[in-house]
């Protein structure tokens, strides 16, 4: 009897409080479906957009490059192409750089996308929450996976991974930015698109009306 007392006695939760845990909830579960829908996208269609960077930027910095991309779903993809000529672009450039931003440009590409899609749902999270969170956490797949692309080249031999074609290797090689640099500048990419966007938005939000000066 003193345990269902007990058990009676506890305070039930306040309107507040229940829209509070449900929000919450809300978030959580939309987050759990967009890191799916990012899993399935990074698997799929995000591999090609990689690769389509790749193509575009040959096809610009390269004179005759004629692209050709293979991509196995789920798994992989290849970009190779002519380098045997550069374009007027390209010879601005020179042929380090040019190498190092076509090796780079499959990874811009994608975090072009995703920072894109985390801006949506940043702007739409408090009129859709499912949408919203869902496009933010779907927006990190891709990020996350760059950044796990580029550490799988720190600290091992770039040239050997280079010449397998590993695009974080070559960046390093031509382009002067170490693997471990790659990443650190990957992984802070939303953090800070978010620390922006919020700033941005307190800026905007309606100021609480100094009720201490109207008492007086």
């Amino acid at each position: 009897m003193l345990i269902n007392n007990f058990a009676t006695s506890r305070p039930a939760l306040s309107q507040r409080q229940a829209e509070k845990l449900y929000k919450g909830a809300q978030a959580t579960l939309a987050g759990v479906a967009g890191a799916a829908a990012g899993l399935a996208w990074e698997g799929a269609a995000g591999v090609l957009a990689h690769e389509g960077g790749h193509a575009l930027t040959a096809l610009a910095l390269y004179e005759n490059a004629d692209p050709e991309i293979v991509v196995a779903p789920y798994k992989s993809g290849v970009t190779s192409w002519s380098s045997a000529r550069l374009s007027k672009v390209g010879t601005w450039l020179g042929p380090d750089k040019a190498k190092a931003l076509v090796s780079a440009s499959g990874t811009i590409v994608e975090a072009g996308l995703s920072m894109g899609a985390f801006g949506l749902g940043f702007h739409l999270r408090k009129e859709n929450p499912w949408l919203g969170y869902g496009l933010m956490s779907m927006a990190a797949v891709p990020i996350l996976g760059g950044v796990a692309y580029a550490s799988s080249a720190i600290g091992k031999d770039l040239v050997s991974l280079a010449a397998s074609g590993h695009d974080f290797a070559s960046l390093a090689i031509k382009g002067g930015i170490s693997p471990l640099a790659s990443a650190v500048i990957l992984a802070s990419l939303l953090p800070l698109e978010y620390a922006v966007l919020r700033t941005l938005e307190a800026r905007n939000e309606p100021k609480a009306p100094d009720t201490l000066a109207k008492s007086h």
